[in-house]
Parts: structure tokens; C-alpha cells; sequence
């Protein structure tokens, strides 16, 4: 499987696609219940939650970004803006987005870090980042038949510490407990899987949603000297 915006495509209309495809729908739903909308972005492969959000906030301006690195833009009759970026420097105005949302972007990009610096230029105070990421305590990681098979994974740590100058946790969503098996009766038992995961094998979750909310005064970034970027950064 080569990573691509038509190989992700294919992969979330397959049976174990349409499985991840609900259950992130699922938790996407309590995580962005009772937030006031007006503007959402996703960034990455987002199509299947941005149809989904569009029906159920349809007074609501939807974006969809396309890194580069993924190739074409996949159209599907959406009924929402689609473009290509660079997804180190956003096409859009700093504090304007109420909610973006990243799949398939944090664990394929060389530099993460500037991912989130840009996420948080551009969201309005108090806005929410969701993450959707792989844990690499997951055995979904451990299979190349999913995008999540490639590029980097995440522990809890890891993703702490890349979130923690920008943004303080909201709430998070362990998920997909259903193996990465193409077999008929995998797809016939994810349901009870999703079920009983987070009792029997918490550990085993192949994916995590982030929910986090937008320091307004950024910590300033020890980590590395200021880019640019983060030199033009506009306090709030």
C-alpha cells in the first residue's frame, strides 16, 4: 500500500475502512457536542468526517486541505471547499477557524511541530484541535494493509509533549479495538469489539482522538531556536 489521498480513499471504502469511518464519527460527535460552529477546517485526508459534520451542522462553512504530499484532491460530490496546500503555511486568516480537525497528516509530515504552530495561528481563542493519530501501542501500526501502518506512531507522552507548548487537553478517545483483518466474521464482531476494548485490553486501541483547546499566550518553544513562523506569531 503506498500512501496516498487515492490509496486513503480506497481504504475507507473498504469493510474495515467504513469500520474506522464510524467509530472516529462516533467519537467525533461527542467530542464537538454542545460547541457553537461557524467555521471548520480539517487538515490532512478528512472527507468521510467533514461529510458527516456538513449534515449535521449545515449552517456551518466547511474547509478541506489537501497537503501536497498526498497528491490530488479526491472529489466526490462534497458540498464543501476542497484545495491542495502546503501544510506548513495555511491559506487562511490567524484566529478564524472554530475547529480543525487532522487525520492522516501528523504521523506522514517530516516537521509535526510546524503543523501545530499553524494550527494554532489560525484558530479563534479557545478553538479546538482534534487529533486523530495512531498509538503505537496499537497493533494497527503493526499492518502496512492501513494507512496507519506508515510513518510515525504516538504515545501518550510523545503526543504530550508535541501538543503542550500550544494547547492543554480537552478530552481524549481511545478507539478501534477491532484488528486489522480482512475476514468476514472481523467484520461481523467489530461492533462488540468496540464494545468491550476499553474494558478487557484498553491498551490495545489502534487510534486516538486529541481533543484540545487553543492557548491563548503560547509557552514559548525551548525545544528548538524560533522559526520565522513562530517570530510572527501574533498574540492574542
Amino acid at each position: 500500500m503506498e500512501i496516498s489521498a487515492s490509496t486513503i480513499h480506497s481504504f475507507y471504502n473498504s469493510e474495515l475502512g467504513k469500520i474506522v469511518r464510524q467509530e472516529t464519527i462516533n467519537n467525533l460527535s461527542d467530542a464537538m457536542e454542545g460547541h457553537h460552529l461557524s467555521k471548520v477546517c480539517g487538515l490532512g485526508y478528512t472527507s468521510p468526517y467533514m461529510t458527516f459534520l456538513k449534515e449535521s451542522h449545515p449552517q456551518c462553512i466547511f474547509q478541506e486541505m489537501f497537503p501536497d504530499f498526498l497528491g490530488a484532491i479526491i472529489k466526490d460530490n462534497l458540498d464543501f471547499k476542497q484545495e491542495a496546500v502546503d501544510e506548513y503555511f495555511l491559506p487562511i486568516e490567524p484566529s478564524t477557524v472554530d475547529v480543525i480537525i487532522l487525520s492522516h497528516i501528523l504521523e506522514l509530515v517530516e516537521r509535526p511541530e510546524t503543523v501545530i504552530e499553524e494550527a494554532w495561528r489560525v484558530l479563534k481563542p479557545n478553538g479546538l484541535l482534534i487529533s486523530i493519530i495512531p498509538r503505537r501501542a496499537g497493533i494497527w501500526t503493526r499492518y502496512d494493509n492501513n494507512p496507519f501502518g506508515f510513518g510515525r506512531s504516538f504515545s501518550k507522552k510523545q503526543l504530550s509533549y508535541l501538543l503542550g507548548s500550544f494547547f492543554y487537553l480537552d478530552s481524549s478517545y481511545y478507539y478501534l479495538y477491532t484488528p486489522p483483518w480482512n475476514n468476514f466474521f472481523n467484520y461481523r464482531l467489530s461492533s462488540f469489539l468496540e464494545k468491550i476494548g476499553p474494558v478487557t485490553v484498553p491498551f490495545l486501541s489502534g487510534l486516538k482522538m486529541e481533543v484540545s483547546k487553543k492557548i491563548i499566550y503560547a509557552k514559548p518553544n525551548q525545544r528548538k531556536k524560533k522559526s520565522s513562523l513562530q517570530r510572527n506569531l501574533v498574540t492574542i
